[in-house]
C-alpha cells in the first residue's frame, strides 16, 4: 500500500461523506451523495484497490499492452472516436440547467446569434432550424451536436497529447485530461464550450506543431479565428499566437517572420468580421442592435435597469442579479477551487506541486513558456468572470482548466512520474468525479445539493436579492 495514497483516498472518501463539517458543502466534494449506496460503495472500493501498489503496476502493464496491440492509424482512431461520442450520447444529460435552458430558447426565438458566443449561438439556432426541417426532436438535435463535439475532442486530444507529452502515452494523457467533470461538456450538455473546445484544441495542436517548425501558421491561425468567431473569450489567446515566432530564436528578427504574424493576425479576425459582413447582408442588423446592448452591458455601461454585472465585484459597490461574490473573497476562492476539481481534479495539487517544488518544470523550453503564455490569460480570465448561475456555471471555466491541465501535463511528463502514480490520478478522477458527475446528469440524481434540486432556481435573475435560502450555503 501506498500511504500517500492511501492518505489522499481517506480524505477523498471523507469529504465524499461529509465526514468534514468545515467542507461539507463544497460542491465538487460531495457527488457520491447524489448516487445509490451501492454505487458508492463500489466506486470507494475500486478506489481503494488503486493504492495497492500491485494493482496499480498492474492496470499500468495491462493498459500498456493494451495500447500496443490495437491498431494505429487515422482510420482506427476516428473509429474509437466515434464509440466514444455514441458512449457520450448514452450518457446524456437529461436536465437543462442555467444557460442550458436559455440557450434552448434562444435557438428556438432569439436573434439569429448572441454576443458574445457569436458563433456558438448561430450554431445552436441553424441546427434548431435543420431539425425543423428534418422533423426531428431541436433539443435532442442539439444534444448528438455537443458529443459529436466529443468525438472530435478526443481525436485532437490524442494529438496535443503526441505534442506535449511525446515520451508518454498519448491515451493515457487524454484520459488523465477528460477522466474528470470535464468529459460532462460533451455529454449531450447544451452549452456553447463543446465546440469551443473544439476549436482551442485544434488551436493548440497546429500551434505547437508550427512552434517546433513543422506546419504552416496560417492553420493555426484560422482555428484560433473560428475560436474567436465561436466566442470572444477566445482572444485571449492572441497573445500565444504571436509568442509563436516570439519564441522562435530563429527568426526572431526575421522581417518574414513579422509578416507572417501580421498575416495570422488578420486570418485570425477574418471568420468573425466575415460572418458579421455576410449576416448583415443576408439578414438585416436587428441582432446587431441586440449584440451591441450585450456589449454594453459587458463594459459596465449598460443603462438597462438591473443588468447583469459580468465581473466578480471588486471591495465595495452593490450586487447585481444573480450569484454575487467579491473578487479573492472566501466565496470567490471556494468556487474558484470546486470549478477547478470538478472539472480536471488532479490540476489543482498538480499545479500547488509545480509552484512550489519544480517552478521552472513549468516554463521549460520554448514549447513550456508558450503553453504559459497559452494558459495565463485564461486562468487571469477565470478569477475576473463573474458564475452568474453559481454552481450550475461549472462549465463556464472549461477553457482555463483544460489549458492550466496542459501546461501541468507537460511540465510533470517532463519529470518522467511512476506508471502507477498516473494510474491512481485517472482512478481517482473518475471514480471520485467524472463518473459520478456523468450519472447525475443522465439519471435522476438525490435532492441532496445543488446538482440534484428539483426545479431550477431561476430566482437568481432577480436584482439585489439574496439566493435562494436552498442555494446559499454552497455559495
Amino acid at each position: 500500500m501506498s500511504l500517500g495514497l492511501l492518505v489522499a483516498w481517506s480524505l477523498l472518501v471523507a469529504l465524499q461523506l461529509g465526514w468534514l463539517p468545515t467542507v461539507r458543502i463544497g460542491w465538487a466534494f460531495n457527488l457520491w451523495a447524489y448516487l445509490p449506496d451501492w454505487a458508492a460503495f463500489l466506486l470507494g472500493a475500486v478506489s481503494l484497490l488503486l493504492c495497492a501498489t500491485r494493482v496499480r503496476n498492474a492496470v499500468a502493464s495491462g493498459f500498456a499492452a493494451a495500447t500496443r496491440r490495437l491498431p494505429t492509424g487515422g482510420l482506427f482512431e476516428a473509429s474509437a472516436c466515434g464509440l466514444v461520442a455514441l458512449s457520450l450520447w448514452l450518457l446524456r444529460e437529461s436536465v437543462l440547467t442555467g444557460d442550458s435552458a436559455v440557450l434552448v430558447i434562444t435557438a428556438y426565438t432569439g436573434h439569429e446569434f448572441v454576443f458574445p458566443e457569436v458563433g456558438a449561438t448561430f450554431l445552436l439556432r441553424s441546427i434548431v432550424r435543420l431539425a425543423l426541417v428534418l422533423g426531428v426532436d431541436g433539443v435532442e438535435m442539439m444534444r448528438a451536436f455537443a458529443c459529436a463535439c466529443g468525438g472530435t475532442a478526443i481525436w485532437l486530444l490524442l494529438r496535443v497529447a503526441r505534442e506535449i507529452a511525446p515520451a508518454a502515452s498519448a491515451a493515457a494523457i487524454t484520459l488523465l485530461l477528460l477522466s474528470g467533470g470535464l468529459a460532462r461538456v460533451f455529454a449531450g450538455r447544451i452549452e456553447v464550450y463543446a465546440p469551443l473546445l473544439v476549436a482551442v484544441l485544434a488551436y493548440l495542436w497546429l500551434a505547437l506543431r508550427a512552434l517546433r517548425g513543422d506546419g504552416h501558421r496560417v492553420l493555426p491561425a484560422l482555428c484560433l479565428g473560428i475560436a474567436i468567431w465561436l466566442h470572444a473569450a477566445a482572444t485571449l489567446l492572441v497573445p500565444s499566437l504571436l509568442a509563436i515566432t516570439l519564441l522562435d530564436s530563429k527568426r526572431r528578427g526575421d522581417r518574414d517572420a513579422w509578416r507572417e504574424t501580421i498575416r495570422a493576425l488578420l486570418i485570425a479576425g477574418a471568420p468573425l468580421a466575415g460572418f458579421l459582413v455576410v449576416q448583415s447582408l443576408v439578414s438585416g442588423t436587428a441582432s446587431f442592435l441586440g449584440a451591441w446592448t450585450r456589449v454594453l452591458e459587458i463594459l459596465g455601461r449598460s443603462s438597462e435597469p438591473g443588468g447583469t454585472r459580468w465581473w466578480v465585484r471588486g471591495w465595495g459597490g452593490a450586487p447585481s442579479i444573480g450569484t454575487d461574490v467579491v473578487w479573492l473573497s472566501r466565496a470567490h476562492l471556494k468556487y474558484l477551487l470546486n470549478a477547478f476539481s470538478l472539472l480536471v481534479p488532479a490540476g489543482v495539487p498538480s499545479l500547488l506541486f509545480l509552484l512550489l517544488q519544480r517552478p521552472r518544470a513549468l516554463v521549460a523550453g520554448a514549447q513550456g513558456r508558450w503553453l504559459a503564455i497559452f494558459a495565463l490569460p485564461l486562468g487571469l480570465y477565470a478569477t475576473a468572470v463573474r458564475p452568474f448561475w453559481g454552481p450550475w456555471d461549472w462549465d463556464l471555466f472549461a477553457l482555463p482548466a483544460l489549458a492550466l491541465a496542459c501546461l501541468c501535463v507537460r511540465a510533470l511528463a517532463s519529470l518522467r512520474p511512476a506508471p502507477g502514480l498516473a494510474v491512481a490520478c485517472i482512478g481517482f478522477q473518475l471514480c471520485f468525479v467524472g463518473i459520478p458527475f456523468l450519472w447525475i446528469g443522465a439519471g435522476s440524481p438525490r435532492d441532496v445539493g445543488p446538482f440534484g434540486f428539483t426545479g431550477f432556481d431561476y430566482d437568481l435573475r432577480q436584482p439585489a436579492r439574496p439566493p435562494p435560502e436552498r442555494l446559499a450555503p454552497w455559495l
